[in-house]
């Protein structure tokens, strides 16, 4: 699952991942114009039997979704959306045991993401740690994702 498709970057490196391991990734994109160019770079990879894309807000489609629960979270949208979305995901019980929940730009964002770092830090169903690396494309501005993942029993 992914939350926020901006223009298909890194649904195409997930996409194409999952081609070969076999899976499916839900992108959800709020933007129907960004969702329209996210879905034409992944047409061009060949990668539209893999990426489903659907368009609304996170905070919109999340209850409604029925799928299995899900390995890998990459959050990537609305920084206040972060963990009121992922308390959804949990809720729905939509987290599979062992999921990966990536959040990106937790570097660049750290100020407004307090609430979002301190529920995955410090709750037992997950175990968390930040890599930082350096914002794509501009190695001089420090940036990093938080890596968690989440137990169904708590530690």
């Amino acid at each position: 699952l992914e939350l926020g498709a901006y223009c298909g970057y890194s649904a195409v490196l997930m996409g194409s991942i999952l081609q070969k391991r076999g899976g499916k990734l839900i992108s959800i994109e709020k933007s129907p114009e960004l969702a329209e160019v996210a879905r034409s770079v992944v047409d061009f990879a060949g990668l539209s039997d893999i990426v489903e894309f659907r368009v609304g807000t996170a905070a919109g489609i999340l209850p409604t979704l029925t799928e299995s629960p899900f390995e890998l979270v990459f959050i990537d949208h609305l920084k206040a959306a972060y963990l009121p979305d992922l308390k959804v995901l949990e809720e729905r019980n939509l987290l599979a045991d062992g999921c990966r929940v990536v959040a990106d730009n937790i570097g660049i964002f750290i100020s407004s993401l307090d609430d979002y770092l301190t529920h995955v830090r410090e709750n037992p169903h997950y175990e968390s740690h930040y890599i930082p690396s350096s914002m794509e494309y501009v190695d001089s501005i420090d940036d990093g994702i938080e890596v968690s993942t989440y137990r169904k029993e708590a530690a």
